[in-house]
Parts: structure tokens; C-alpha cells; sequence
């Protein structure tokens, strides 16, 4: 298994990374919606603490994936992308690193702002706030959290749509050098 990328593909830790941040980003997006729609009460307080704790790890896990991207560059894109298409796949990128620090951080500048506590991450121990509380501040962090949801959404959009591209359209291997099983549907389909 390797386990830094190399000029051909991802290694094993960027992909568990990469996908592990999508995993984490569609399931904030869902309880972030869904405790929206819930009535106050015990089980929007517990939503509500999980949807806290998770954005948490999505900080600490985009923390980890940038510290770790910059110990090892990702491979280069296939010679044949244009130049403006190699444009914005970097803008892509950078913009998503950055939508996925503010996403978490205005929410807990949010919660830190409010007059409720911030709590426990997972039960297992607790965070600071950021500022005292500040209502202001906290309508203004609660606005930008919001907005965030749907940049992360829209550029997610463009990076699947992206990747999709270079899967149907270029024919080249952008898509599976990312792709978590690549080794395993190779063996499989040599050995068919």
C-alpha cells in the first residue's frame, strides 16, 4: 500500500482524507438541515450537539488534510488539460480548503456568541469559546455559517462535475487515481 502520493496518484492517506472530509461534509449538511426543521426540545438539543462535535472533527480532519497536503503534493494534472481548466480546478481546490475552515469556524464563533454553552465534543471532552458572548457577533457568524452551506455546496458541485469530466469526457485518470477501491476493481476485472 503506498501510503504518500506519488506523480501518478493519491497515496492511502490523502484518499482516506479526501473521502473521509466528504463523508463528513454530506452528513453536516443533513443534520445541519434537519435540525432546522426540528421543534426546541431534547432531540434537536442532541442533533444540535452531535452536528457541534462533527463540525469540530471536520475542522481537525481539514487541519490534518492541508498539513498533510503540503507535505506531499498532489499529483500533476494529465498534459492534455488546458490551461484554463488546470485555472480553475486550482481556484476549485483552494476555494473548498477555504470554505471548509470558515464552514466549522463561523459556527463555532456562532455558538461561542450565544449565551449557550458550547459543550462537549462527542461526550469526550470540552471546547473553549472563542469570544464572550456577543449577539451581534453571533447573528453575524450565524449568517456566514449559512452561507457558507450552500458555497461548500456549489463548489462541491463543481468539483464532482470536474471530476465527472475528466471520467467521461478527457478519458483520462483523474477521477480514479482518487477513486478508494481503484487497486481492488483492477485485480478484480484482470482476474475476470
Amino acid at each position: 500500500m503506498q501510503w504518500r502520493n506519488s506523480a501518478e496518484k493519491y497515496g492511502a492517506v490523502a484518499k482516506a482524507l479526501h473521502w473521509l472530509i466528504a463523508l463528513v461534509i454530506f452528513a453536516m449538511i443533513g443534520l445541519g438541515l434537519y435540525m432546522g426543521e426540528l421543534p426546541r426540545g431534547p432531540q434537536q438539543y442532541e442533533i444540535i450537539q452531535l452536528h457541534k462535535s462533527t463540525g469540530l472533527l471536520l475542522l481537525a480532519l481539514v487541519a490534518l488534510r492541508i498539513l498533510w497536503r503540503l507535505a506531499n503534493p498532489a499529483p500533476p494534472l494529465p498534459l492534455t488539460t488546458k490551461g484554463y481548466e488546470r485555472f480553475l480546478a486550482h481556484l476549485v481546490h483552494f476555494l473548498l480548503y477555504v470554505a471548509m475552515i470558515v464552514f466549522p469556524m463561523s459556527g463555532w464563533i456562532m455558538i461561542s456568541a450565544s449565551d449557550f454553552p458550547t459543550g462537549e465534543v462527542y461526550g469526550l471532552f470540552t471546547i473553549p469559546d472563542l469570544i464572550g458572548t456577543d449577539r451581534e457577533i453571533g447573528n453575524i457568524a450565524g449568517e456566514v455559517h449559512e452561507t457558507m452551506l450552500w458555497v461548500i455546496v456549489g463548489l462541491l458541485a463543481l468539483h464532482i462535475l470536474g471530476a465527472l469530466k475528466h471520467h467521461f469526457i478527457s478519458k483520462d485518470d483523474v477521477l480514479r487515481r482518487m477513486s478508494p477501491g481503484a487497486k481492488l476493481r483492477s485485480a478484480w476485472s484482470q482476474g475476470r
